[in-house]
């Protein structure tokens, strides 16, 4: 057993320049631990008495906000090191770490860690490095918070006919619309794929460039930091450099789901439309929805190849057999922009894309705070918000707002608001705000209130 520990003290960052005497020293001090995946490590909160090196497995570093969810922090694989900081500073652990597989970890209490280094300057230099390393991957994170990330699970567990060209389309009509980076995978075997995207677009290590801007990841065993097998921790590692990950499955994965819940914004389930697979797809949603309770997933069923109007619900598509493309064609070649597989993408990202809302107050009293009649200037903003984004809709609110002229005044606010794309809303944005600015002149306004994405701007 000490062999079997030195070995992975020479794989960790903080000891590999030890010598053997010094490793074999520290091994006679440590004691292996084994967790089954699910398991809590160490929880957040808890005195910090210890310091764990992984010998085999993979963990998951979470940290409760203050509503009460959960955010990932940090992936960590066998060699890695936890717990370091909380024994330096002496503070208690500041996030919980659960092991995501079944794992086994070394070790070291805390008095004896700060013994070794002590004597050891090797381990407080390496431990700087680690440090360092841990707040470039905190900002990278906290810098994708910044920006929208998405991860969309497309299951097929029912071997759908068209199922992967449908995916792969979406995946294009994504990054058409989305004006942001989007990659496609699919797991657990692509194969295929990497045949399809040499076809069609150009190499770059694991990926393929294709003609219409989407990546594919078509050669998963040259990614840097491992194989896809390891979904959770490499759907987080691809959100770092993209914006969308667009992930087909044909195999429900081994690993649990909930750690990849921080991201996932849309699970989608194809099947055949049978009521056997409606009853399955069903059941299938329902205990996803349990399992990332409080996670803001849409979840979508497409019954494909089944005659228009034979099911329904919320949510539930169909896709009849007569508008299947031929299975020669990969999903990546330039479609009739007509085609119904092509308008359904369209329809279907069409509705993913609305996320964003822009919206202009209008005011129910001129700045001298006499009361005038809106109901004209509700009228042309709703027709000019619905000529911008394709409809608007009408919202009454009370509202203050302290004038120059007189002081705080209170009066009923009128909100038009509109959903719209990422793309149309960088198309009009400044023509919503020239609107406003006209509206400030004509209704005698101080300032005109705008909202975008639930940030208030005043013109």
């Amino acid at each position: 057993m000490k062999e079997k520990i030195v070995q992975i003290l020479q794989e960790n960052d903080l000891f590999r320049h030890l010598d053997q005497e010094a490793l074999l020293e520290i091994a006679s001090h440590c004691t292996v631990m084994a967790f089954n995946g699910g398991d809590t490590v160490v929880k957040e909160g808890e005195q910090s008495d210890s310091v764990f090196i992984i010998a085999s497995g993979i963990n998951v570093v979470k940290k409760v906000k203050t509503d009460g969810r959960d955010t990932i922090l940090a992936y960590l694989m066998k060699g890695q090191t936890f717990g370091e900081v909380g024994v330096v500073q002496g503070v208690p652990r500041s996030a919980t770490v659960l092991s995501l597989s079944n794992t086994e970890v070394i070790k070291l209490e805390a008095d004896f860690f700060m013994e070794i280094m002590r004597r050891y300057g090797q381990i407080g230099l390496q431990l700087s490095k680690t440090l360092a390393n841990y707040l470039t991957n905190t900002n990278k994170r906290l810098l994708r918070g910044g920006k929208r990330s998405r991860l969309i699970l497309i299951f097929d567990l029912h071997d759908t006919p068209n199922s992967n060209i449908l995916s792969r389309l979406l995946a294009s009509e994504m990054h058409r619309q989305s004006l942001t980076s989007t990659i496609y995978a699919e797991w657990p075997e692509a194969s295929e794929l990497k045949v399809d995207a040499e076809k069609n677009g150009n190499s770059d290590g694991p990926y393929h460039l294709m003609e219409s801007g989407l990546t594919v990841l078509s050669e998963p065993q040259k990614l840097p930091f491992g194989q896809i097998n390891n979904l959770p921790l490499t759907t987080d590692r691809l959100l770092n450099d993209f914006s969308d990950v667009v992930l087909y499955l044909n195999e429900a994965p081994p690993a649990k789901i909930q750690f990849m819940g921080e991201n996932l914004t849309h699970l989608i389930y194809l099947h055949n439309g049978t009521k056997s697979d409606m009853h399955k797809a069903n059941m299938f949603i329902r205990s996803y929805q349990s399992l990332l309770h409080g996670r803001e997933i849409e979840y979508y069923q497409i019954a494909m190849g089944q005659k228009p109007g034979q099911i329904s619900g919320k949510n539930v598509f169909e896709i009849g057999e007569n508008d299947f493309l031929d299975e020669s064609y990969s999903g990546f070649e330039q479609v009739e922009m007509s085609h119904p597989l092509t308008l359904f993408c369209r329809k279907l990202v069409d509705r993913f894309e609305r996320n964003n809302r822009v919206g202009i107050f209008i005011p129910s009293k001129y700045d001298s705070g006499e009361t005038m009649d809106s109901s004209a200037i509700i009228d042309k903003t709703m027709n000019f918000m619905g000529g911008c984004f394709g409809g608007a809709t009408l919202e009454e609110v009370k509202g203050v707002w302290n004038s120059e002229k007189i002081g705080i005044v209170g009066e009923k606010i009128y909100l038009v608001y509109a959903y719209t794309t990422a793309k149309d809303l960088q198309q009009y944005i400044d023509q919503v705000v020239a609107y406003a600015r006209g509206l400030k002149s004509e209704l005698r306004q101080e300032a005109m209130a705008m909202e975008v994405n639930k940030k208030l701007t005043l013109i």
